[in-house]
């Protein structure tokens, strides 16, 4: 639990246009899970040399065909790990919000009890208007309905950080083939061939605008009008990773 340490130095509400807390008055209110709360993290990395070529179990030859089956390595580094927890912000009046032009600040939504964060019709698939075999109906990721406005005059009940409403997981691989003969004695060739993101996995990202309730009415919060207010809050419509890339090298070592 994030017991306030990040307030007072301004810099992780900063992230999130907010240097300050909501409420000074109750500090307990800005009592959450940091935003860098990863529960879950599997990272694993190994090499790995195929036992063939001279000197090993398998084709143990020498000549020209010891140089072509030996020298063999497999090596990767891949990553797992759960979403970041995400910061709600209720941007009353938009551009014309004082507090968070001139100060900082910045306000949060009441949470609707009973209503999941996460909309139970979410497609984790939805690929909008730029699928390769045409339109995926796209649904909110985070849920409109959970959030309404609080009462005029009233603070929102959200919490800074939602431990239940996290980003998407972020799961990577970068493997990496490489061979390397030997010339001489003292000269060698190593051919290298890198796959950074190989499986070509999308991790979808989690802007500001995603997470950001604009509406001048704050009477008036409904879903509907969430969604009018802002069309791209709660829908995930940017890529937080980047494609896969294929890089070769040759290096000439004596």
């Amino acid at each position: 639990m994030d017991a306030l340490s990040g307030v007072f130095s301004g810099a992780e509400n900063a992230l999130f246009g907010a240097s300050f807390n909501q409420n000074f008055y109750d500090l307990r209110s800005e009592r959450s899970v940091t935003s860098s709360d990863v529960p879950s993290v599997l990272a694993i990395s190994y090499t790995y040399e195929l036992p063939i070529g001279p000197g090993k179990k398998y084709l143990n030859h020498g000549g020209p065909l010891g140089k072509i089956v030996g020298g063999w390595q497999f090596s990767g580094v891949q990553l797992y790990q759960s979403g970041r927890p995400l910061h709600i912000e209720y941007d009353v009046f938009g551009s014309d919000n004082p507090y968070k032009a001139n100060d900082g600040f910045s306000f949060r939504p009441n949470v609707v009890p009973g209503v999941p964060l996460v909309n139970p019709q979410y497609n984790r698939n939805c690929n909008g208007p730029l699928g390769p075999t045409g339109r995926v109906p796209c649904q909110f990721f985070i849920n409109p309905a959970a959030f309404t406005a609080p009462p005029a005059g009233q603070f929102g009940n959200a919490p800074r950080f939602f431990g239940g409403l996290r980003s998407q997981p972020y799961y990577n691989e970068d493997l990496s083939v490489s061979k390397r003969i030997d010339i001489t004695e003292k000269v060698n060739l190593q051919f290298q061939a890198n796959f950074f993101n190989a499986f070509n996995r999308v991790v979808w990202g989690t802007g500001g605008a995603l997470t950001t309730i604009y509406n001048l009415a704050p009477i008036d919060l409904s879903a509907a009008s969430l969604a009018n207010s802002n069309t791209v809050f709660g829908i995930l419509d940017s890529q937080q990773n980047g494609p896969r890339r294929i890089q070769f090298g040759l290096k000439l070592e004596f």
